[in-house]
């Protein structure tokens, strides 16, 4: 069997935060009692996904866009990820990116290593 195809999450895999969410919230010094209780909720099933995003990005508000993106530039990939994206590159397989994060990071994966599709969320 060829293969055409791979798809990725992000975040753990591609990257080493294996949360892009906690990630930005620890970098402004947010990850207090409140995004983490967001989380954990979520986990537990007790808030949608959706609940979660609105509740967690509500701690970002009057931040401007530009800064919140600039922030993902800093995630660190996994080790041997460039590389081993690029082998696949190589060999003509189409990369495919999704995330439950935002869309700043995909974004970033597409430009830097080439992904040719990326799937997230957006900061409304």
């Amino acid at each position: 069997m060829k293969y055409k195809a791979i798809i990725f999450d992000i975040d753990g895999t591609i990257t080493t935060p294996v949360s892009s969410w906690r990630y930005i919230h620890e970098k402004l010094g947010k990850w207090d009692a409140l995004a983490c209780r967001y989380q954990e909720l979520f986990l537990a099933g007790r808030i949608s996904y959706r609940k979660f995003c609105e509740l967690d990005a509500a701690h970002w508000k009057g931040l401007p866009e530009k800064d919140i993106e600039g922030l993902f530039r800093d995630v660190p990939y996994a080790r041997n990820a460039k590389d081993s994206i690029e082998k696949l590159k190589k060999i003509g397989l189409k990369l495919i990116a999704v995330s439950t994060g935002l869309q700043y990071l995909p974004q970033r994966l597409k430009k830097e290593l080439r992904f040719d599709y990326i799937l997230s969320n957006e900061l409304e």
